[in-house]
């Protein structure tokens, strides 16, 4: 399972990761903290799932899921 994780807590994407490593022995997952990084990875990575914190450093996860959708991934 590939997994791009939006988050800018260290502790929060370190707890979410290990949840997910334990859960799941084929883990490819990445973390990322910025809308532009996100928007470069949604293309690059191509994940199975998008995990986001709601407040982010300068954005939501709403602007996080309009740019998802102009990927036409729904």
């Amino acid at each position: 399972m590939k997994v791009l994780h939006i988050e800018d807590n260290e502790n929060d994407s370190f707890l979410i990761k290990r949840v997910l490593k334990l859960n799941f022995v084929d883990l490819d997952y990445k973390l990322v903290e910025s809308l532009t990084d996100f928007e470069i990875e949604i293309k690059n990575f191509i994940p199975d799932v998008v995990l986001t914190d709601h407040n982010l450093r300068g954005f939501t996860s709403i602007e996080v899921f309009k740019k998802f959708k102009e990927q036409n991934f729904e």
